[in-house]
């Protein structure tokens, strides 16, 4: 079966609106979707990249192709206002419902990012990201010491590693037949790989 890896943060726009639509890309064509979080921060600190708000011209034109790409999809998109943010605890919370609740992993992912680029929540408080977990049916206490668990740690360093080692030096980052495919926009040339097979 085809199998595209995707590589992403829940503090990247970007991987936020790419994540609304890679499940029902991949369905089109028979693909099977691999979700690998890792930790964006730790990607540009080796890769020597930095985020596009870092340079202010660029922020404000990515800012507004983030929009643009949202009503491009039909999705809805709110600029956090805390944003940037640190996403490693959140990561981790990530990882440790993939391993250890599955069952409740696309509904959290999907809670995240809304919470994220939606809802405009503050996910730097704690009271906020414990309020998502219990949404989605998940003892955030209980979460929360899983995330200090070996599994969980080295799952989510694993995958930022393999991300590098790939090319990756941002979110969100694809992977499909040894072909890289980075950001949102690159959705349709992952369309075109998958179409050839």
């Amino acid at each position: 079966m085809k199998t595209v890896d995707f590589y992403y943060d829940y503090g990247s726009p970007a991987s936020y609106i790419a994540c609304t639509q890679i499940e029902k890309l991949c369905a089109k064509y028979g693909a099977n979707v691999v979700f690998k979080p890792f930790v964006l921060g730790a990607v540009f600190k080796t890769t020597g990249n930095s985020s596009p708000i870092v340079l202010p011209t660029k922020a404000r034109y990515t800012m507004m192709d983030f929009t643009r790409w949202a009503k491009y999809w039909g999705v809805p998109f709110t600029l956090n206002q805390n944003f940037p943010i640190n996403t490693i605890l959140h990561m981790k919370l990530c990882v440790a419902v993939q391993l250890h609740h599955p069952q409740h992993f696309a509904e959290f992912n999907t809670a995240m990012f809304n919470a994220m680029w939606v809802e405009n929540q503050n996910l730097t408080e704690p009271a906020v990201v414990a309020a998502i977990c219990e949404s989605v049916g998940l003892d955030a206490n209980h979460l929360l010491m899983q995330t200090e668990q070996d599994d969980v740690r080295n799952a989510l360093r694993g995958n930022t590693d393999e991300a590098i080692a790939l090319g990756a030096f941002g979110a969100p980052t694809m992977m499909y037949n040894g072909e890289m495919f980075f950001g949102q926009d690159r959705l349709p040339m992952l369309e075109l790989a998958l179409q050839e097979g």
